[in-house]
């Protein structure tokens, strides 16, 4: 682009991209010490909730493996498993939705998992890859996709 010495200055300098009044100093603070991490796991545990914060009325979950849902890819067994997602509360859909939609909306049949996933997130630490987290993140948006495409035309 004919930006691209802006686009690289801009990206070079930190830029807090959440609102103050949603993400406070001490919040991004500990993002901040916390972000070096080598750790996926910690990335999950430390940083996610603190950006995701507990918005009401909103479930998710995270390292849940999508057993229950039909494959949508030949032969192959790989099921999402994403590192966060939200979805609708189990008591949502109404029982004959349940029932007919089954193995496209329900990931799990593990009691108390939203179901009908809509929004997925998946992490790396510095250290991971971003080809992989891209791959993981296609694979759980085609299934919430899906997902949300079956529930529209039911």
């Amino acid at each position: 682009p004919g930006n691209i010495g802006f686009v690289r200055e801009y990206l070079l300098n930190q830029h807090r991209l959440v609102a103050p009044s949603k993400f406070s100093e001490t919040n991004f603070e500990d993002f901040r010490y916390n972000n070096s991490t080598r750790s996926e796991a910690t990335v999950m545990r430390k940083i996610i909730p603190n950006i995701a914060g507990n918005p009401v009325g909103v479930l998710n979950e995270s390292q849940v493996a999508f057993t229950n849902l039909a494959s949508i890819m030949k032969d192959t067994a790989a099921c999402p498993n994403p590192d966060w997602f939200d979805g609708a509360h189990p008591d949502a859909p109404d029982q004959a939705v349940k029932l007919e939609l089954d193995s496209v909306i329900i990931p799990t049949k593990k009691a108390g998992v939203p179901v009908a996933p809509n929004s997925f997130l998946e992490a790396k630490s510095t250290g991971g890859s971003h080809e992989v987290a891209e791959g993981q993140a296609v694979l759980d948006g085609a299934y919430g996709a899906l997902s949300m495409f079956a529930l529209k035309n039911y």
